[in-house]
């Protein structure tokens, strides 16, 4: 989804996107990011928290995915009130001005699936996941960040995988 597009389109809340069948968008900033999950999460009004895992998903796409941010580095940019910033700084470098988040879902009469890919490396999905945290991995209840991924999966989604190398997720939610 490209800047352009998202500037001329009206607010989300003016759609109802529910009886679209499937779709593939791609997105490189956080402001695409918010703009999409809002439209997405139309898609299906009666799960409230699609939005929020929606948002999750393509965040950590675009940041740890596509521009490399640690964990570690995170901890440290949102310590020192730094992380947009960053972002933002990131997003314009010539390493990483060309790197997109593309989402597609298609709807059934059962379910909504999403599947989320960036383009970078990939990671230890498992360890974000896991329940109960496997060997303290997890991010502790005192760390500003880390909890996304599990929360999105126990709160936004029925089904959560990370495929391959962990660049790509897919994520489902059940229709009554």
């Amino acid at each position: 989804m490209s800047s352009a597009i998202t500037a001329s389109l009206p607010g989300p809340e003016k759609y109802d996107l529910a009886n679209v069948k499937e779709g593939s968008f791609s997105l490189h900033s956080l402001k695409e990011a918010q703009s999409l999950s809002q439209l997405l999460a139309t898609l299906s009004p009666e799960h409230p928290d699609l939005q929020l895992g929606l948002l999750e998903l393509l965040v950590n796409g675009i940041e740890h995915g596509n521009l490399g941010i640690t964990f570690n580095e995170k901890g440290e940019l949102l310590k020192n009130g730094t992380w947009q910033a960053e972002i933002e700084r990131r997003l314009n470098l010539k390493k990483y001005c060309h790197k997109k988040v593309r989402i597609e879902f298609k709807r059934t009469k059962k379910q909504i699936k999403f599947t989320i890919e960036d383009e970078g490396a990939g990671f230890d999905s498992d360890k974000y996941i896991a329940d109960p945290p496997e060997n303290g991995t997890t991010a502790p209840s005192t760390c500003l960040h880390g909890r996304g991924i599990k929360l999105a999966n126990q709160l936004c989604f029925d089904h959560l995988k990370y495929l391959g190398t962990g660049s790509k997720v897919t994520a489902t939610i059940n229709l009554s």
